[in-house]
Parts: structure tokens; sequence; C-alpha cells
């Protein structure tokens, strides 16, 4: 794993921690949609500025157009849907917890689909 994996690991944690308690922080004070949209914005332009947009027009025109679609509806919009409305409704101690199980989750449905288990 390394130094390097592991650092960045615990910064990916910690970004993600941040935003849970900003985001119920936020949410309490005003719309929920609203943060969310600017905060996708956000990291729109900042991966904008490092996407290679050669390898971004291959993959808008590959065959496999439609699993990048069916995972941002269901792996983004449906999922941010649902954690809005439940976020309401949770400390911010148990939705940091029980989001901390998003990269698990979303470690082992790669793993399944790339035929590794």
């Amino acid at each position: 794993m390394g130094l390097l994996g592991a650092a960045s690991g615990l910064a990916a944690g910690l970004s993600y921690a941040l935003f849970i308690f900003g985001f119920k922080n936020t949410s309490a004070s005003g719309k929920p949609q609203t943060t969310l949209t600017i905060a996708f914005y956000s990291f729109y332009l900042i991966l904008l500025l490092i996407t290679d947009m050669d390898q971004a027009a291959r993959a808008i025109t590959s065959n496999d157009i439609g699993w990048f679609l069916i995972l941002g509806v269901l792996g983004a919009g449906i999922s941010f849907m649902v954690y809005v409305n439940g976020i309401q409704w949770t400390a911010p101690t148990t939705a940091s917890m029980v989001a901390m199980v998003e990269p698990v989750t979303a470690s082992l449905f790669g793993f399944c689909l790339s035929g590794i288990i």
C-alpha cells in the first residue's frame, strides 16, 4: 500500500467527514439542494482543470455510455436524494459513520463488475 496510499486514504476520509459535518450545518440554515449544487459545481470546475479531454470524449462515444449513465443516476442521483432527505433526521456523527460505508461498497461493486470477486 505504501505511505502515499495511506496518506491518500486518510485525506479522503478527512475530506468526507468535513463535507458531512459542513453539509449538516449548512442544511440547518439553508436548502440542502442549493448546498449540494454549489458543492458539485465547485467539484466539477476543479475536475475540469485536470481532466484529459480526449479520453473524456472517447468515454462519451464508447459502447459503455449506458453503464456510465446508469452508474451516474443510481450512484449519484438517487443516492444523494435519499441522503439529502435522510440527513435531516440524523445526527452528524451517525451520518458520517453510515456514509463511511460508501467507499467499501463502491470498491466491492467495482471488484464484482470486474470479475475479481
